[in-house]
């Protein structure tokens, strides 16, 4: 009897302790689940000849629900906006994002389409020089004939008086003259800068002068 009395009270109290500890341990699993991740906010290029010329990344959905017994995933967006030669902002179309790992560290990943080439931008967030900036790695996959290529800039997180609402600008025509053959383009225009990047991928004449209209729009 006494031996029963001992088991039922221990059985009890393993009972109870299981039970506070679900109720201390859950809120903590779901904050992490929804903590905002390091890369969230607008980032700014610190390459004034750099593109994109900012990275918009947020949380989408938060990973803390059960839904029909499945535990729901934490997703995220990001946006690119490029620098056209009006000197307006373009943003490309909002792309999901997921962290991957490499070289030992996590990595936001979202895929942009961009012309000819698909964009991987690779986003970390880091203590550089003092402050927190955003290491960014872009590699430029072609889906044609033209040479695939990589960038790397650093980003830093914009303030409000540093990173207005990009406004975008309308297309004006510089009175090209259409003929009755000519195809409308399609697809989003492109920036000088990835005109510039394209034409230089193909060793095209145009090169030279493209690069330096975009260097003269980042000044």
């Amino acid at each position: 009897m006494m031996v029963t009395g001992v088991l039922r009270i221990s059985r009890c109290s393993l009972i109870g302790m299981l039970v506070v500890a679900t109720s201390v341990i859950s809120p903590a699993i779901a904050w992490a689940l929804c903590a905002s991740p390091a890369e969230d906010g607008r980032w700014r290029n610190l390459d004034v000849n750099g593109d994109p010329f900012y990275i918009d990344v947020k949380m989408v959905n938060c990973g803390d629900q059960i839904l029909n017994g499945v535990q729901t995933s934490t997703s995220y967006a990001m946006r690119v906006w490029v620098k056209q030669s009006t000197g307006q902002l373009f943003g490309r179309p909002t792309v999901s994002a997921t962290y991957q790992p490499w070289r030992g560290a996590q990595w936001l990943v979202g895929s942009v389409p961009v012309g000819g080439y698909l964009d991987h931008v690779w986003v970390r967030a880091v203590e550089r020089d003092g402050q927190r900036q955003m290491h960014v790695l872009i590699k430029h996959e072609s889906l044609d004939s033209k040479p695939s290529a990589t960038s790397e800039y650093w980003f830093v997180r914009c303030a409000d008086a540093q990173c207005q609402q990009p406004k975008q600008g309308v297309i004006k025509s510089i009175g090209r003259v259409k003929t009755g053959g000519e195809k409308k383009a399609e697809g989003p225009p492109r920036s000088i800068c990835e005109a510039a990047r394209s034409a230089r991928a193909r060793n095209s004449p145009a090169a030279p002068n493209l690069e330096a209209q975009c260097r003269a729009l980042k000044r």
